[in-house]
């Protein structure tokens, strides 16, 4: 079932993902990218990316992901509304610590508890990482990313827990356990 769920996803989805990836849209994005990159006058605008091809797309993306997790610095910090981003980020390096010690936690169940969080997120962060201007705009993308971050923390975490617990009852009747023998 669940393969048979993946084939219809991906034949549904692909073609859409192929449209949108054309080289017209494409030159859209890109123009608009550069239009953000040169902007002078804004003191978050983030570095020049290449977007002009599904290569590209793809292999600078990633690139674009981490300003959109980790930006703006606090040092860029301007006023009262970049401060709020520099909160953010400091809430999402917190998440992340704390996410971290959790997938440590929970690496051998994780998408079977999480999966309906953990894609949606990946997803949204490469959409807003591909449609980030400037630092000022990917912090406010951010904060759906960081919500669901927030839900997977508290996810995985009840389940580390709901481990211990089992664990600790099976030490417990083990213990408990009469002593056989003469």
């Amino acid at each position: 079932t669940l393969l048979a769920t993946v084939v219809l996803l991906a034949a549904a989805f692909v073609p859409v993902a192929w449209d949108e990836t054309s080289d017209a849209n494409l030159q859209v994005l890109q123009a608009s990218q550069d239009a953000n990159a040169a902007n002078e006058e804004a003191n978050l605008s983030l570095e020049r990316i290449d977007y002009s091809s599904r290569e590209k797309l793809f292999l600078n993306a990633p690139e674009r992901i981490y300003d959109v997790v980790f930006k703006p610095y606090p040092w860029q910090a301007e006023n009262t509304s970049q401060q709020l981003g520099v909160l953010g980020t400091l809430v999402v390096l917190a998440a992340l610590i704390l996410l971290a010690q959790q997938l440590i936690r929970n690496r051998s169940a994780i998408m079977q508890r999480a999966a309906p969080l953990i894609y949606p997120m990946l997803f949204m962060l490469w959409a807003y990482a591909i449609s980030a201007g400037n630092a000022g705009t990917a912090f406010r993308y951010r904060t759906h990313v960081v919500a669901l971050a927030l839900c997977l923390l508290v996810v995985l975490r009840e389940q580390w827990q709901q481990q211990e617990v089992e664990a600790r009852g099976v030490r417990m009747r083990g213990l408990a356990a009469p002593a056989r023998g003469g």
